[in-house]
């Protein structure tokens, strides 16, 4: 699932699902940059099964969220500019029984 990134953005996930997002950062960043670094940080009640990035697009797997909790997956990238900028996407998934 490719995430469009906006203000508050949640999932219902199942306790038993493994599921993969992809952060596509394609429309916020401008034309010529690129993501240097990056790093997914998840609050402790998620599971990251593992990630990884092409170009400008960061995937993560996650798995293990309890029912009735809310948790965050943070996609944190650096940019490859001189003057290199970081930035925090974060999602929120719901444990549900689905």
């Amino acid at each position: 699932m490719s995430v469009e990134w906006a203000q508050g953005l949640e999932f219902d996930i199942d306790s038993n699902d493994r599921l993969s997002y992809t952060f596509d950062w394609t429309e916020w960043l401008e034309t010529g940059v690129g993501i240097a670094s990056y790093t997914i940080v998840a609050s402790s009640g998620v599971t990251v099964d593992n990630d990884a990035a092409d170009g400008l697009l960061v995937s993560v797997q996650v798995s293990g969220v309890a029912v009735n909790s809310r948790e965050s997956v943070t996609c944190r990238i650096v940019t490859d500019e001189s003057a290199s900028q970081q930035v925090d996407r974060t999602i929120y998934l719901r444990g549900k029984n689905l």
